[in-house]
């Protein structure tokens, strides 16, 4: 007898029509109940109905409003992993940062054809529960903010050096940058995990979403381009009227393009990061 099972996931924009794409988004937003409850009133979330690999019946939740979108589809695999969505929040004792000067042994990375240079963005402490999967001590955030919005691949093999794979950077893709040699410095601000899922504050820019990507533009989960496999979300960085540059009139608060949010994405095996702006 074929199991009858509910899954959830977050978000909402998956096309059973590309099956490339459909996997990517069943590996990276699956959620438990928990997750499902805060993605529903954050933005949208997804309730299922399984047989097998058919979904029998497919509900899209906003707020209170449930709507059945789909019926008797057979999905391209029959069961994912539902990831722990969880919020890091302003707290002056907590163990992660973004902001603040760059680490003594850091070296930050450069390209021929970029005109901004790389700024340090912040560090988490991937000794907290939340982040061991990571599998290094600290990672270090960086990112050239003024430009390379379409996102870069950098190989974290050396955390202390992480290298930008060039090949897999388009140039055309940069713009123009203001800040050209400019190292900018931000102040600091400390974040701590929390399984407290509250919506508000992450409304008002008071936490980060962890675990599981929310999209405001067309979902578009990273492959890792030597396992081919869709990227782990780590966590979204937001830009931050309260991180302010200290050594740069120009850039006066922690912006990404139109007040958007940086999106990490990581693979432990190949140590390769997935940065890029969505807004």
């Amino acid at each position: 007898m074929i199991e009858k099972k509910q899954k959830f996931l977050a978000g909402w924009e998956i096309y059973f029509e590309n099956i490339e794409t459909a996997i990517a988004f069943l590996k990276t937003h699956g959620v438990d109940k928990e997750g499902f409850m805060f993605f529903k009133e954050a933005q949208k979330a997804l309730e299922f109905e399984i047989e097998g690999n058919k979904l029998i019946k497919g509900y899209k939740h906003h707020n209170d409003i449930k709507e059945l979108v789909w019926e008797n589809v057979n999905l391209p695999i029959s069961d994912w992993t539902d990831h722990k969505v969880f919020l890091m929040e302003k707290d002056p004792k907590g163990t992660h940062r973004i902001g603040g000067s760059i680490p003594q042994k850091l070296i930050l990375p450069k390209h021929s054809e970029l005109s901004a240079k790389f700024q340090y963005i912040g560090t988490l402490d991937c000794t907290d529960p939340y982040f061991n999967w990571i599998n290094m001590n600290e990672l270090h955030i960086v990112f050239p903010v003024n430009e390379c919005y379409g996102g870069v691949y950098l190989d974290y093999s050396n955390p202390l050096k992480p290298q930008l794979i060039e090949d897999l950077t388009d140039p055309d893709d940069w713009y123009e940058s203001i800040d050209e040699g400019i190292q900018t410095e931000y102040s600091q601000v400390n974040f701590k995990t929390t399984n407290v899922l509250d919506v508000s504050k992450f409304n008002q820019r008071e936490a980060l979403l962890c675990g599981v990507p929310l999209w405001y533009q067309f979902p578009h989960v990273p492959k890792c381009p030597i396992s081919n496999e869709p990227m782990r979300f780590i966590c979204s960085i937001e830009s931050d009227k309260d991180i302010r540059a200290v050594n740069n009139e120009r850039n006066e608060i922690l912006i990404f393009e139109d007040m958007g949010h940086l999106m990490l994405f990581y693979n432990p095996v190949t140590k390769i990061l997935f940065a890029n702006v969505e807004h």
